[in-house]
Protein backbone atom coordinates (compact mmCIF):
# COMPACT_ATOMS: atom_id res chain seq x y z
CA UNK A 1 0.00 0.00 0.00
CA UNK A 2 2.61 2.12 0.51
CA UNK A 3 6.70 2.63 0.32
CA UNK A 4 7.43 4.06 3.67
CA UNK A 5 6.66 1.15 6.25
CA UNK A 6 3.12 2.27 6.93
CA UNK A 7 1.47 0.34 4.83
CA UNK A 8 0.06 -1.90 7.53
CA UNK A 9 -1.35 0.73 9.43
CA UNK A 10 -3.02 2.66 6.56
CA UNK A 11 -4.51 -0.96 5.53
CA UNK A 12 -5.78 -1.05 9.46
CA UNK A 13 -6.59 2.81 9.15
CA UNK A 14 -8.89 2.36 5.54
CA UNK A 15 -10.89 -1.01 7.33
CA UNK A 16 -11.29 1.69 10.35
CA UNK A 17 -13.13 4.29 7.89
CA UNK A 18 -14.63 1.51 6.19
CA UNK A 19 -16.09 -0.33 9.07
CA UNK A 20 -16.54 3.05 11.57
CA UNK A 21 -17.27 5.54 9.36
CA UNK A 22 -17.81 9.10 10.60
CA UNK A 23 -15.34 9.01 13.73
CA UNK A 24 -13.31 11.97 14.91
CA UNK A 25 -10.43 12.49 15.32
CA UNK A 26 -9.80 11.88 18.55
CA UNK A 27 -11.49 8.53 18.12
CA UNK A 28 -9.27 7.45 15.59
CA UNK A 29 -6.54 7.90 17.15
CA UNK A 30 -7.50 6.00 20.26
CA UNK A 31 -8.78 3.42 17.73
CA UNK A 32 -5.34 3.25 16.23
CA UNK A 33 -3.55 2.76 19.30
CA UNK A 34 -5.16 2.06 22.59
CA UNK A 35 -2.36 1.97 24.72
CA UNK A 36 -0.48 4.91 23.10
CA UNK A 37 -3.00 7.01 20.67
CA UNK A 38 -1.60 8.39 17.91
CA UNK A 39 -1.44 12.29 17.72
CA UNK A 40 -3.49 14.34 15.29
CA UNK A 41 -0.40 15.09 13.19
CA UNK A 42 0.13 11.56 12.67
CA UNK A 43 -3.50 10.61 11.50
CA UNK A 44 -3.37 13.30 9.40
CA UNK A 45 -0.09 12.02 8.02
CA UNK A 46 -1.77 8.74 7.45
CA UNK A 47 -4.59 10.15 6.20
CA UNK A 48 -2.52 12.20 3.71
CA UNK A 49 -0.69 8.58 2.65
CA UNK A 50 -3.78 6.60 2.78
CA UNK A 51 -4.93 8.88 -0.08
CA UNK A 52 -2.23 9.04 -2.09
CA UNK A 53 -1.94 5.17 -1.92
CA UNK A 54 -5.77 4.84 -2.88
CA UNK A 55 -5.95 7.86 -5.46
CA UNK A 56 -9.59 8.46 -7.04
CA UNK A 57 -12.10 6.99 -9.13
CA UNK A 58 -12.26 7.30 -13.23
CA UNK A 59 -14.35 10.90 -12.62
CA UNK A 60 -11.19 12.23 -10.25
CA UNK A 61 -13.65 11.87 -7.06
CA UNK A 62 -10.74 10.79 -4.42
CA UNK A 63 -11.42 7.65 -2.20
CA UNK A 64 -10.07 9.16 0.70
CA UNK A 65 -11.62 12.80 0.54
CA UNK A 66 -10.45 15.94 2.15
CA UNK A 67 -12.47 17.52 4.77
CA UNK A 68 -14.07 20.89 4.49
CA UNK A 69 -13.88 21.88 8.17
CA UNK A 70 -11.42 20.83 11.06
CA UNK A 71 -14.58 19.23 12.98
CA UNK A 72 -15.70 17.26 10.19
CA UNK A 73 -15.51 13.53 10.60
CA UNK A 74 -13.30 11.42 8.93
CA UNK A 75 -14.46 8.97 6.09
CA UNK A 76 -13.50 7.16 2.57
CA UNK A 77 -15.76 7.93 -0.44
CA UNK A 78 -18.85 6.08 -1.93
CA UNK A 79 -16.76 4.28 -4.39
CA UNK A 80 -14.80 2.34 -1.66
CA UNK A 81 -15.28 -0.89 -1.79
CA UNK A 82 -13.96 -4.22 0.78
CA UNK A 83 -14.17 -8.12 -0.28
CA UNK A 84 -16.15 -8.64 3.04
CA UNK A 85 -19.20 -6.70 1.64
CA UNK A 86 -18.66 -8.72 -1.71
CA UNK A 87 -18.63 -11.62 0.37
CA UNK A 88 -21.87 -11.25 2.07
CA UNK A 89 -23.59 -10.34 -1.11
CA UNK A 90 -22.49 -14.06 -2.69
CA UNK A 91 -23.65 -15.30 -0.02
CA UNK A 92 -26.75 -14.51 0.71
CA UNK A 93 -27.56 -14.60 -3.19
CA UNK A 94 -26.28 -18.20 -2.76
CA UNK A 95 -27.78 -19.61 0.16
CA UNK A 96 -31.61 -20.07 -0.39
CA UNK A 97 -30.51 -21.66 -4.05
CA UNK A 98 -29.06 -24.29 -2.46
CA UNK A 99 -26.79 -26.59 -4.32
CA UNK A 100 -27.55 -24.38 -6.84
CA UNK A 101 -25.64 -21.90 -5.80
CA UNK A 102 -22.24 -23.82 -4.98
CA UNK A 103 -20.46 -21.30 -7.37
CA UNK A 104 -21.15 -18.47 -5.53
CA UNK A 105 -20.44 -19.92 -1.99
CA UNK A 106 -16.79 -20.82 -3.56
CA UNK A 107 -16.66 -17.36 -5.18
CA UNK A 108 -16.76 -15.92 -1.76
CA UNK A 109 -14.44 -18.27 -0.45
CA UNK A 110 -12.03 -17.28 -2.75
CA UNK A 111 -11.95 -13.78 -1.47
CA UNK A 112 -10.73 -14.88 1.87
CA UNK A 113 -6.54 -14.69 1.74
CA UNK A 114 -6.25 -15.52 5.49
CA UNK A 115 -7.24 -14.50 8.74
CA UNK A 116 -9.26 -11.39 8.90
CA UNK A 117 -7.66 -8.41 9.86
CA UNK A 118 -4.11 -10.14 9.07
CA UNK A 119 -4.66 -12.11 12.18
CA UNK A 120 -4.19 -9.39 14.82
CA UNK A 121 -6.99 -7.28 14.57
CA UNK A 122 -6.95 -3.90 16.85
CA UNK A 123 -9.37 -3.98 19.28
CA UNK A 124 -11.95 -2.03 17.93
CA UNK A 125 -11.96 -4.81 14.99
CA UNK A 126 -12.55 -8.37 17.50
CA UNK A 127 -15.96 -8.59 16.98
CA UNK A 128 -15.81 -8.22 13.37
CA UNK A 129 -13.13 -10.49 12.73
CA UNK A 130 -15.09 -12.87 15.16
CA UNK A 131 -17.99 -12.11 12.90
CA UNK A 132 -16.10 -12.93 9.73
CA UNK A 133 -14.50 -15.94 10.78
CA UNK A 134 -17.78 -17.80 12.12
CA UNK A 135 -19.49 -16.62 8.75
CA UNK A 136 -16.70 -17.96 6.57
CA UNK A 137 -16.35 -21.60 8.53
CA UNK A 138 -20.45 -21.36 8.14
CA UNK A 139 -19.87 -21.22 4.34
CA UNK A 140 -17.16 -23.46 3.79
CA UNK A 141 -19.00 -25.91 5.70
CA UNK A 142 -22.24 -25.76 3.93
CA UNK A 143 -20.04 -26.31 0.56
CA UNK A 144 -18.15 -29.03 1.16
CA UNK A 145 -21.64 -30.25 3.16
CA UNK A 146 -22.85 -29.88 -1.00
CA UNK A 147 -19.41 -30.91 -2.15
CA UNK A 148 -19.20 -34.27 0.13
CA UNK A 149 -21.47 -37.26 -1.63
CA UNK A 150 -24.23 -38.41 1.17
CA UNK A 151 -22.47 -42.39 -0.02
CA UNK A 152 -18.74 -42.17 0.43
CA UNK A 153 -18.96 -45.24 -1.63
CA UNK A 154 -19.76 -43.11 -4.65
CA UNK A 155 -17.06 -41.39 -5.01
Amino acid sequence: MDSTGHGPRMAQLAALLYFRPGRSADVLCADMDTVSPWSTSTLNARMQGLRNSLGSDSSGTLYVPRRKAGDDPYRLGPGVRCDWTRFLQLVERALPTGPFGLPDLEKALSLVPGKPFGGQPLPWAEPYAQEMITRIVDVAHTVATYRIPADPTTI
